[in-house]
């Protein structure tokens, strides 16, 4: 497999809960050339979800170098200082991820848990209900282009059925004529 190849696999690994499989296919996809932002924080997930907590924060300090405005660099900053205890840290990791991208619902979730912890209920209420607000957001705009997809579908479906003719992509000469005649 070439470097690309690499790293897709690492992501399936990674998104079937293969950690140790997915550190190993993205270390590979690395020394094979594809080291990006995402690669590194591909495996730090994912030495995180190993709790290789040390490790996870190393590559973290990477895509810093690099990086610096990437909110999920924060995220993942912020959900290795929750596990470790470092409650402040990870608060002021995440508030960083949401200045930067204030949708990130997920970084919202980890900061209530970050409050929680820390007995500051108000401000973890705050948080759970900012981030039930954004779900709710991106499932109205989901219903939305699902049915969208779903009327142009029933078009298609339609056509197929031979109960709507075709449209053509293309003008008759005579349809050309008649356009030009009524634009002047």
């Amino acid at each position: 497999m070439n470097a690309p190849e690499l790293f897709q696999e690492s992501r399936r690994l990674l998104a079937s809960g293969e950690v140790e499989g997915c550190i190993a296919m993205v270390s590979r996809a690395m020394e094979a050339g594809e080291v990006s932002s995402l690669s590194r924080l591909t495996r730090a997930t994912a030495y995180m979800l190993a709790k290789r907590y040390e490790e996870s924060l190393a590559d973290c300090r990477e895509v810093m170098r690099s990086d610096p405005d990437n909110p999920h660099l924060y995220y993942l900053r912020g959900a290795v200082c929750r596990r470790t205890d470092r409650l402040e840290e990870a608060i002021a990791n995440l508030d960083q991820a949401l200045d930067i991208r204030p949708e990130f619902g997920i970084a919202r979730l980890e900061r209530a848990l970050c409050f929680l912890a820390l007995g500051r209920h108000e401000e973890a209420e705050r948080d759970l209900r900012a981030t039930l607000r954004l779900a709710e957001t991106a499932l109205q705009a989901f219903g939305e282009s699902l049915g969208m997809i779903r009327t142009h579908f029933n078009e298609v479906e339609a056509i197929l059925e031979g109960d709507r003719a075709i449209p053509s992509l293309f003008m008759s000469p005579a349809e050309v004529d008649a356009m030009k005649s009524a634009l002047h």
